[in-house]
């Protein structure tokens, strides 16, 4: 008996240190996790955006945000005075982390490194309404004609925006750009020559922007920019690609690999031409005052000038049709001056006497022709071919002339004198 309550004691015992190591553990205090106060934007900021002190400071523009210390990369921005005086180089959301790298000091426009800027033309509706701007990423698309074919395809795909005309930042009214006329790009040497390739080829160029959310797809993994090349080049027009030498002015020069394309190279020969400087109207007539003084020199490709003149070759002679503003002189357009007709005395109609005598001339009396009627004769004759018609038309009474054969039912038969028609076996 003894030894049973020893038993029972010992597993009360038992129960009850357990029950406290588990007391124990669901009182206790959750575990402390470190925390990092840093800068993050009060609201989205473009690329090229400049910060000044004044900026830094500003709770409108920058406050603080507290990220776990292990869920933050390595070069976050923890001050302000690590953004005074830098210049944003990619585009950030409200509430994300700045980065030390992505805060540049002195240019405008930084291009990432291995790459160049380059310019080209788009309008609105070709730059996603004006919806494009620094820091976006956009895939170009191409139009050709080939051939008999048109062929669609994209030129390039996941290019950057570094600035669109001058801006390199959105502008603060509008938010998007209302108008423009160049987009400037981050590029490698081979894809500046390809979009040259395109442009020399007539390729009607869009802009595709992407989602910031998708910056890959399938697509970019199977885009290859050697296949662009050969889509713009036909059985006619062949493009010859060979590799460049713009690595020549370069302090060193990177090693081509043989599995590496070569970079294709193209040249593009241009003219200088005079143009209009403004509109000129027709009928004027070309001297040397007026072309100094109403045209520019313009250098354009040569392929896009056709029988352009030197207006100092037809000094003397006129405009015919007028020029527009940035148009040249064609053969066309010029000609001899127009005779100026001499001036002429105005004619006054002389005062009616009203004693003088009624001295203008009458209108002469006109007797009417009579209206004279042609008279036909037709002879009708039956044939085992068919109705057959001789028509005959009266010269002067009592004589016809044989005019021929004409079509039944011809209606131009003025006399009932029909000779009935006769049968012919």
């Amino acid at each position: 008996m003894k030894q049973k309550n020893v038993i029972l004691m010992v597993v009360a015992v038992g129960c009850g240190l357990v029950a406290a190591v588990l007391t124990a553990r669901m009182n206790a205090a959750p575990a402390q996790i470190e925390k990092v106060s840093v800068i993050v934007p009060t609201k989205d900021i473009t690329v090229g955006t400049m910060i000044s002190k004044e900026d830094a400071k500003n709770p409108k523009l920058f406050t603080r945000k507290e990220f776990a210390k292990d869920a933050i990369p390595p070069g976050i921005v923890e001050s302000e005075e690590d953004l005074i005086d830098r210049r944003i180089a990619r585009n950030y959301s409200a509430g994300e982390a700045i980065k030390k790298e992505d805060l540049k000091k002195g240019a405008v426009v930084t291009i990432p490194p291995g790459h160049q800027m380059i310019a080209q033309s788009f309008g609105v509706p070709q730059a996603v309404a004006g919806f494009v701007t620094p820091g976006s990423r956009v895939d170009i698309l191409g139009t050709v004609h080939l051939g008999n074919k048109y062929k669609a395809f994209p030129v390039l795909v996941n290019m950057l925006i570094l600035a669109v005309d001058t801006n390199t930042q959105l502008p603060k009214e509008q938010g998007t750009f209302p108008s423009l006329s160049t987009v400037s790009f981050a590029v490698d040497q081979k894809q500046a020559l390809v979009l040259e390739l395109a442009k020399a080829r007539g390729c009607t160029m869009t802009l595709l922007l992407r989602n910031p959310a998708e910056p890959v797809t399938e697509a970019d993994t199977k885009f290859n920019i050697d296949d662009v090349i050969k889509r713009l080049s036909d059985s006619r027009e062949s493009v010859d690609l060979s590799t460049t030498d713009l690595e020549t002015n370069r302090q060193s020069t990177p090693e081509i690999k043989p599995e590496e394309a070569p970079i294709p190279a193209m040249t593009v020969e241009t003219i200088k031409i005079l143009v209009a400087s403004e509109a000129i109207p027709a009928g004027t007539e070309i001297t040397s005052d007026l072309i100094a003084e109403k045209f520019v020199e313009k250098e354009m490709r040569k392929g896009d000038v056709e029988n352009a003149l030197d207006p100092k070759e037809k000094l003397g002679q006129s405009l015919k049709n007028g020029l527009g503003k940035g148009q040249w002189v064609t053969e066309h357009l010029v000609g001899d001056p127009a005779t100026k007709a001499s001036p002429r005395d105005p004619f006054v109609l002389p005062k009616a006497d009203p004693d003088a005598p009624d001295t203008a001339p009458k209108p002469l009396a006109v007797e009417p022709k009579p209206i004279t009627k042609k008279k036909y004769h037709d002879v009708t004759i039956n044939s085992a071919s068919g109705v057959v018609i001789h028509r005959y038309e009266e010269a002067k009474p009592g004589q016809w002339r044989y005019l021929g054969v004409v079509p039944p039912n011809s209606g131009s038969r003025d006399t009932a004198d029909e000779t009935p028609a006769r049968s012919i076996d």
